[in-house]
């Protein structure tokens, strides 16, 4: 399978880099509030982005260890492309 493809045909990873590309590093807790595809459509994209070195996590400092995901560089320029092409639609 194509790394496009496989972008494609996860629902709402395309949403989710986009709303990181606007919004920043997000908490999960954050991330389902700002793109609303539901818990497990999230996981599953997020796991996908992070497969294609998209997106990636770390954890807060403190307990409990909050986790933040945010566009990789990569990540930043497909996320800008998705973004160019939407402003042509």
């Amino acid at each position: 399978m194509s790394k496009v493809a496989e972008l494609d045909g996860t629902k709402g990873a395309m949403r989710l880099l986009l709303t990181l590309l606007k919004e920043g590093p997000l908490s999960r807790t954050k991330l389902f509030e700002k793109a609303p595809i539901g818990m497990q459509a999230t996981y599953t994209a997020l796991k996908a982005l992070q497969n294609l070195e998209l997106v990636k996590e770390d954890r807060s400092e403190g307990f409990p260890g909050t986790v933040i995901n945010s566009l990789t560089e990569k990540g930043r320029m497909v996320a800008e492309k998705i973004e160019e092409i939407e402003n042509c639609l």
